[in-house]
């Protein structure tokens, strides 16, 4: 399988896409979807989110998805960090999903 040459800010940019999104409750995602989502090799993500870790914008969080009626194991995931968040291109992504929310559902 050829993987896709990714950059940094691939990443970050696939990361914060998920996070506007209000179709995810959690707003994260593990090395392994993303790889996926992105086209490229785990190795690659891997690298690129410790960079982001280590500059404070993404970290490691567990999720707890179980409810009273159903058991799921936890899921571990990176999410943006308010400095992840505290950026221009994650403030207009944030406000395109919210037109987009308004243009298909209204105020």
């Amino acid at each position: 399988m050829k993987y896709k040459k990714i950059t940094q800010d691939d990443v970050y940019r696939k990361i914060v896409a998920i996070s506007v999104n209000v179709m995810n409750s959690f707003h994260a995602i593990n090395i392994s979807n993303l790889a996926s989502l992105l086209g490229t090799s785990r190795y690659q993500v891997k690298k690129y989110i410790d960079e982001l870790k280590n500059k404070g914008f993404v970290e490691l969080k567990c999720f707890n998805l179980s409810t009273d009626e159903e058991l799921y194991p936890p899921y571990w995931g990176y999410h943006l960090t308010e400095k992840g968040r505290d950026t221009d291109y994650y403030r207009e992504q944030e406000r395109q999903e919210e037109e987009l929310i308004k243009e298909c559902f209204g105020a």
